[in-house]
């Protein structure tokens, strides 16, 4: 019975593959197919979805879907009947998981773009994102095909474009012979670098979020990784963060350790444990939600070095932000002994720019960003040793979904990404001042830098957290409005500015207070940031002819 299973889906497999032929002959699929007949370990490790799965698993699903996926969008193909209009997208609504690397990979075979969904948008929010994309499918994962069903039926109520449906599928018997089948690469079927390959969502910190354009070369040109390597996949495939991970992973041989971006620290700690993971690079929210659940419910156990030992495992252990409170890097340095390093990259470079390590004097700077990673990558500042932050290279980034300013206004004469960011040279190392739509507050005193103050102010020990946003004022632009979290005993306005006064000038002290209580939460971005805009409107909204809040404290200013 067993032998007869597996012709019939050998003869099934050779079926599908006669029909549609072969892989694109790129870096992408040539990578993969030849780690796929050499790598036997697992790829992708899912506890919660009882899931282990091999290339052989990989490949079977893959062209599975591809074949799905060519049959579903069958009017939008060339007169070959191979390859997906340009810039043709085919939308992802799941968790970063299996079922989307499958998915992600056959669109990718049929030269399609990538696009993972924000899975908590209302489908109006979706449909009218979507109004002028070429959005040809939606592929849903498990436990969401109503979702897309809801954004499919909005969009037709609502006279925008037609979207198909369909729902991932994966879990395809695997032949034991797979191998002995004509798996190859297509030599003919050349889809260009330059082709669209993802759209990322931005993170949204510093206005709207957008739709980052990224070529197909965004996957290429990854090292081979090493049997027993893998990496923590955790956040949201939406974000660079999520599918990165989850699809580099794959190119280089590496297993994929995913864990829901929902589970609690609890289950996360219990993978570093069991020593599963040997690189994560995240924000600082991930490091500091692990560190809070340390302290709270592992440092007091007889087994705590289990944690910390599983937990040194971690090799390549990084934050990618340009401000992180130097207590975090503490605790992780002194009670678990890891030593982050600090990046400073972004969606559009889709790669860390700048790096500092442990190692170096100026690891200890505050808001160091590091010094140039890449000599393919070059960054300058826009005024010699300080100014915008401008960075070479980036070549994958083709602009911004249904956007109508041509990419080209993004990069400067000589072609350096514009960020938007600011910073100063200190040696070879770049110190981040900030981003200039967001971080500066100008009031009749000057200039505020809201990261110096914000780092003043987290510098006290009176203070557990800190943030900084600009305060409408009836008679001026804008005051300094610090909401701060205090660590015992509150402080007045001027309790705090006079505990500030020996570490910034007087036009930089706060002229503005609203004290954190332990109800007030936090607004983030998606991607898990915090929000200053929303902060803004949460705890210092002006109404006009009424007012701040009650809860604000004001005092006269005074920059004498």
């Amino acid at each position: 019975m067993g032998s007869h299973m597996d012709a019939m889906e050998d003869d099934q497999l050779a079926a599908i593959l006669a029909e549609d032929g072969g892989f694109p002959n790129d870096e992408i699929f040539n990578t993969l197919l030849t780690l796929a007949r050499e790598v036997k370990h697992v790829i992708v490790h899912d506890p919660q979805a009882e899931l282990n799965a091999t290339y052989d698993n990989f490949i079977t699903d893959l062209i599975h879907a591809r074949h799905s996926l060519k049959k579903q969008l069958s009017a939008h193909l060339n007169a070959e009947g191979s390859m997906l209009e340009e810039g043709s997208l085919v939308c992802l609504i799941a968790p970063a998981s299996y079922e989307i690397a499958v998915a992600a990979f056959a669109i990718l075979a049929l030269g399609g773009t990538i696009a993972p969904l924000l899975m908590s948008l209302p489908p109006e929010d979706v449909s009218d994102m979507l109004r002028n994309s070429p959005v040809k499918c939606i592929l849903a994962g498990t436990g969401y095909l109503q979702q897309a069903i809801d954004i499919q039926s909005y969009a037709a109520s609502n006279s925008l474009p037609a979207i198909q449906v369909a729902p991932i599928k994966v879990h395809h018997a695997c032949p034991e012979a797979l191998w002995d089948l004509p798996i190859q690469i297509d030599e003919r079927f050349i889809i260009p670098e330059t082709h669209s390959g993802i759209v990322m969502a931005s993170s949204g910190t510093s206005g709207t979020t957008k739709g980052v354009i990224r070529s197909r070369g965004f996957f290429y040109n990854h090292p081979r990784a090493a049997a027993d390597e893998s990496m923590l996949v955790h956040r949201p495939a939406t974000w660079i963060a999520g599918i990165k991970p989850l699809t580099f992973s794959i190119l280089m041989g590496c297993r994929a350790e995913i864990i829901d971006p929902a589970a609690g620290m609890d289950l996360l700690w219990e993978r570093l444990r069991a020593r599963r993971v040997t690189s994560i690079c995240s924000g600082p929210l991930l490091w500091t939600q692990l560190a809070q659940y340390y302290r709270e419910h592992l440092s007091h156990l007889p087994e705590k070095d289990e944690y910390i030992q599983g937990a040194r495992h971690i090799r390549d252990a990084s934050t990618g932000s340009c401000v992180v409170l130097q207590s975090l890097l503490k605790f992780w340095r002194d009670e678990i002994g890891i030593r982050l390093a600090l990046c400073y990259g972004s969606t559009e470079a889709g790669v860390p720019i700048t790096a500092v390590y442990p190692e170096e004097e100026e690891y200890n700077e505050q808001r160091c960003i590091g010094k140039q990673l890449f000599a393919n990558m070059p960054v300058k500042l826009s005024n010699g040793d300080h100014g915008e932050i401008l960075v070479g290279g980036v070549t994958t980034f083709l602009g911004y979904l249904d956007d109508e300013v041509p990419s080209t206004t993004y990069f400067d004469d000589e072609g350096f990404f514009k960020t938007g960011d600011l910073a100063h040279k200190l040696n070879d190392h770049f110190i981040f001042d900030g981003r200039a739509s967001i971080d500066f507050i100008c009031n009749s005193g000057g200039t505020v830098s809201v990261l110096k103050l914000e780092e003043a102010l987290n510098g006290l020990s009176c203070i557990e957290e800190a943030y900084v946003v600009p305060v409408q004022d009836q008679k001026l632009a804008e005051r300094a409005g610090a909401l701060v979290r205090f660590v015992d005993q509150d402080l007045t306005l001027q309790q705090l500015r006079a505990r500030l006064a020996p570490h910034v000038r007087p036009a930089m002290l706060p002229t503005a207070l609203r004290v954190l209580r332990i109800k007030d939460t936090l607004p983030r971005t998606h991607s898990g940031k915090i929000s200053k805009r929303a902060l803004q409107k949460q705890f210092f909204l002006f109404t006009p002819g009424v007012g701040l809040p009650n809860d604000v404290e004001l005092c006269n200013l005074d920059f004498d």
